[in-house]
């Protein structure tokens, strides 16, 4: 898979931008505030209807403009299509996108052939921060392997949603006659079904990933530290221990769980008016060397878990859709020291997919294989030099 060209509008400081980028490495310097990050953005923006920056899509688009546009043709297995995004500052930011120039009318016409990993320092919040970072990151690579997914998440919300207003209802009520709890329990179905999905989805997910990840940790630090991940699962009222524990992940067996577990904590989710238990309050765990990660691990052990995250759910995607995803680094290097970034970038590149790396300093960034270097300066984009081996 790959971008043969990119067209921007009015996005960010980037004014009118045509871009035809290598189809291997793309190596993007330049200093700080000329539209490294805007660049990286615009492509995952275009791939997933989202910023990675912002959740107000007004902000995208230039200063003293009212609309932005982004458009790209990618390639994949000798397909070429067409995608297109425009955003409309007047209307709030209102976004309309197109697939070969038509406009979509539900997400999933949109997504499922145009892939993209992206790694940024803001993401270390996955591995420091709280688990609906987590739980967000996990969904999101669920998501990109099978777009469907999208469809579990948000009907799994809703009736979340269905059931935690009920439950607000009772607690202001103070009590619940034999009819509202008949009708609570209503709720607990689609909830109790709609989460055995998730769990079940994550779960094989993080199976498929569980030898990629050791492989890719190990190449990436070559230390010889062991390094583990678990799925806390509320409703299972267990860790699962990824790549290590053999679990039966069968959605009916879950979907039981769940409704045992649902109907115990009935009258304490009374109590507080919400949803206690379910997927929306599980958590991924990584360890090393036996020591939790969050807790002790250091900003370098925290970067290194990431990258291998993110090598692990690129060849994951390689076997599973078979093509690479792009792959996004924005200011990586200055993320890593020397050994661990030559290490992840060969990785990278033994993958033969397209790469997108941003860095304030290009001598950072040293491909073995063809490469070319880019400059990026007050929004303007020049081409440096191409280098490396076909």
């Amino acid at each position: 898979m790959r971008i043969i060209r990119l067209q921007l509008s009015s996005f960010r400081n980037l004014g009118e931008l045509l871009w035809e980028p290598d189809g291997q490495f793309n190596i993007i310097s330049g200093d700080n505030a000329q539209g490294k990050t805007n660049l990286i953005e615009s492509v995952y923006l275009l791939a997933t209807l989202k910023s990675f920056r912002t959740q107000r899509n007004r902000e995208l688009v230039a200063w003293g403009e009212s609309q932005a546009t982004a458009a790209t043709i990618v390639e994949r297995r000798e397909v070429v299509r067409r995608y297109s995004i425009q955003i409309d500052k007047e209307s709030g930011g209102r976004r309309v996108a197109e697939v070969d120039g038509k406009r979509i009318k539900r997400l999933t016409e949109y997504f499922g052939g145009f892939n993209v990993l992206l790694f940024t320092p803001d993401e270390l919040v996955v591995s420091k921060g709280e688990p609906s970072k987590r739980r967000r990151y996990l969904d999101r690579a669920v998501f990109n392997q099978s777009p469907g997914y999208l469809e579990t998440l948000r009907a799994y919300e809703e009736a979340l949603l269905n059931r935690n207003a009920l439950l607000r209802e009772l607690q202001q009520r103070g009590s619940a006659n034999a009819s509202v709890r008949a009708m609570l329990e209503a709720f607990d179905e689609p909830v109790a079904r709609l989460a055995s999905r998730v769990i079940v989805r994550r779960l094989h997910y993080l199976a498929d990933i569980a030898a990629d990840f050791q492989e890719a940790h190990a190449a990436i630090t070559d230390s010889g530290q062991s390094v583990e991940l678990r799925y806390r699962c509320s409703l299972l009222r267990k860790e699962i221990v990824v790549g290590e524990e053999t679990f039966e992940t069968n959605e009916d067996a879950v979907m039981e769980c769940a409704r045992e577990r649902l109907e115990e904590s009935l009258e304490m989710d009374m109590a507080r008016g919400f949803s206690g238990v379910g997927p929306h309050t599980d958590d991924l765990l990584s360890l090393m060397d036996g020591r939790g990660l969050r807790r002790y691990g250091s900003q370098g052990q925290h970067r290194t878990l990431l990258l291998a995250l993110k090598l692990a759910e690129m060849v994951h995607l390689e076997r599973k859709l078979d093509f690479v995803p792009i792959l996004l680094l924005d200011d990586v290097s200055s993320e890593l020291d020397q050994g661990r970034g030559r290490r992840f970038l060969e990785r990278v590149e033994q993958a033969g997919g397209q790469v997108f790396v941003t860095t304030t300093d290009p001598a950072l960034v040293k491909p073995d294989g063809r490469y070319a270097r880019w400059e990026i300066e007050n929004g303007s984009v020049r081409r440096l030099k191409s280098g490396g081996k076909s």
